[in-house]
């Protein structure tokens, strides 16, 4: 079963052999340094909607989880779409 991304997150800080930050910080930090990438773009949906971008589009709301997941813990070797990416381009 894959890890919950708070779990996968709270690696980052334990040091429980994960990978782990750069900078030591309290939790609460780390919360809404999380918090406030994932909700600025709803935050600005005019402005993303100027620039083309429907920020409340299905599509558009699972693309910037992910990418803020991957920003921050790399990709997820359990999701099926990076297994494939992986073998079609192995490194």
């Amino acid at each position: 079963m894959a890890q919950r991304p708070t779990e996968r997150l709270s690696g980052l800080l334990a040091g429980d052999g994960g990978r782990m930050l750069r900078v030591a910080m309290p939790p609460i930090h780390l919360h809404y340094i999380v918090a406030g990438s994932v909700g600025l773009i709803f935050h600005q949906a005019e402005e993303c909607r100027r620039l083309g971008v429907d920020p409340f589009d299905p599509a558009v709301v699972e693309e910037h989880a992910r990418i803020v997941e991957e920003l921050l813990l790399g990709p997820d070797p359990l999701r099926s779409d990076h297994a494939h990416d992986e073998q079609e381009n192995p490194a």
